[in-house]
This record gives C-alpha cells, structure tokens and sequence, in this order.
C-alpha cells in the first residue's frame, strides 16, 4: 500500500514504506537540502531501520532526538551531519537496563505510540464514514421551514430604491438622536453654531478648535499635499522612500503647528498678533469661531473646517 504523504503516527514494515517514511522524516526535519552521500544515506537507513522495526513512527523519531527518555532536552545539533546527529541522539533511547534482550535490540518504548499503515488504513476509513454520517443535514424543524421560507420571500422581493433606504436610515439615526434630549430640550441646528458664545461658555470647544487648527495645518503642509497629492494622481500606494518622506513632513507640521497654537493662544490675552506665524494664524482663526460645546467632536469639527474655509 502507497500513500501520497506519509503519517506520522505510522512505522513502516516494508521497504517501499521506509523509503517514503525516511522521506517525510527529512521533511518535518528540514534536512530535505543535506549534501549526503550514497554511503551516508545507507547508513541513514540502517540506523532508521532499526528503529522503525521497533516500532518507532516518524513523530516518536523526532521527539526521541529531541528529548531524552526522562524527558530532558537533548543537545542541538550543531556542526554535525546527519548521520552523527541521529546516531548519537538515539543512542540515548537503548534501555541498558534491559536484561531480557541484548543492548542492541534493548530500547526503550516509543515517547509516542504508532500503528502500521494497515491499521491506519482501516481508522481512517471508519473516521471518514463517521463523518459522513455526522454530516448529513438532519430535517428541518417546523420553525425551521418557516424561517427559510420567509428568506426565500425576502431574496425575491423588489429591491427597495437606495435613495429611500438612506433616507430611512438618517431619519432612523434623528429619531434616535432626539430620544436622548433632555425633557424640555431642542435639538441644535446649524444655523445655531452660527452665533459665537462668549470665551466662557466655549472652553471645551475652545480645545476642539485648537485641535482642528492643529489638525488643518498638517494637511495644508506643502510637503504633504504635494507627497499625497502625487500618489493619488498616479493612484498607487507611497513607496519605502516616500512614505520616509511624508513622516518626516508631518513631524515637521506637527511641531509647527503646536508652536503655532501657544502664539494664538497668547496673541488673544497679549494683543500682539504683528509676530504670528502662519500657523498661529491659522490656529486662531479657528478660535475665533469657537462654538458651543453640545456638538460631537467630529461635527464640530467639520463645522469649524466650513467655516474657516468660507471666511478665507
């Protein structure tokens, strides 16, 4: 009997079987790249014999080289060929303190049990046909039917219109928004964050605005529009260099933009506005508009971007 990849689990009897067994050792070993000789892959084969004859599978081989009989780690291979390697490691696995046998024959059980490729063969066999029987669909149930049925009525149904959907879906979103007012409370509109709030009724959006300046500078850079500008015209992904490039512009913006928020910052108790950076500039024209502070993050944001683009 031929397999097309040899077990594991399986000790060879015959000699077309310890081919393929020497073989899959050598796979699972990595030494499918060794130099050997045809003297050393004799003597490969002798050693291996021996031990497939006693009942070593390929698995309880390579646990046998790594670990002693008492469960210790053996010593790595080093610089030694293949045939050394495995000689010297098995030899840790004769049992000397066999009497019934002589030292040669007298070897202690395998760290792993095997089976013949025969007995192999027929367990592979009843688990295939077990899982045959596991998986044959069992009948569906009442409630099953139905469920299937009503997807069946679902997947032939028309299409609603996508416009419709969205539409549906941002009124579902409002609906849910307004649930979480407060008694007595109105939802917000645009037109409200139109109207500035006095400095002390705008200090969380105070932080968002300086955020969103900071933010606006680093992607008004020169040096970053231009990197990320030339790769989406040539629509491809940034190469090592140009990626090195552009983290190095963004640090660049980044250090720049914070400066230039503690010059805003400044500038507004100071009242000297004649030194400002660009960026400084940039950052306190979003202060300016800084709103009130019942917005989400990114809504503010957003609002803080029209704005300051609609002034410019």
């Amino acid at each position: 009997m031929r397999v097309q990849q040899w077990p594991g689990t399986v000790f060879p009897t015959e000699d077309h079987e310890v081919d393929q067994a020497i073989g899959a050792l050598f796979q699972r070993a990595g030494w499918t790249t060794e130099r050997l000789t045809p003297k050393d892959r004799d003597a490969i084969r002798k050693e291996l014999v021996k031990w497939f004859n006693a009942k070593y599978s390929v698995n309880a081989i390579l646990i046998a080289l790594d670990r002693l009989p008492t469960g210790e780690k053996q010593e790595p291979r080093r610089r030694e060929d293949v045939v050394t390697y495995i000689r010297t490691r098995m030899q840790a696995w004769y049992d000397d303190d066999n009497e019934d046998s002589p030292l040669a024959e007298a070897m202690h059980k395998p760290p792993r049990p095997g089976m013949s490729l025969a007995q192999w063969w027929i367990l592979r066999q009843r688990n295939a046909a077990n899982s045959d029987v596991s998986k044959s669909a069992a009948p569906l149930s009442e409630r099953g039917r139905e469920a299937r049925e009503a997807t069946m009525q679902q997947s032939r149904a028309p299409r609603r219109d996508p416009i419709a959907r969205s539409r549906a879906k941002d009124q579902a979103i409002a609906e849910a928004m307004d649930s979480l007012l407060l008694p007595g409370a109105v939802a917000p509109t645009f037109e409200d964050a139109q109207s500035l709030l006095p400095a002390s009724q705008r200090v969380t959006s105070r932080q968002v605005a300086v955020y969103a300046g900071q933010r606006s500078v680093i992607a008004n850079d020169p040096k970053v529009r231009r990197i990320v500008e030339r790769a989406v015209a040539e629509k491809r992904s940034l190469t090592p260099s140009e990626t090195a490039v552009l983290r190095n512009a963004v640090r660049d913006a980044k250090a720049r933009a914070a400066i230039g928020a503690l010059e805003a910052m400044q500038s507004e108790t100071a009242h000297d506005t004649e030194i400002l950076s660009d960026a400084a500039w940039q950052i306190l024209s979003y202060l300016e508009r800084a709103m009130a502070p019942y917005m989400s993050l990114e809504g503010m944001v957003n609002l803080l971007d029209t704005q300051v683009r609609e002034s410019s």
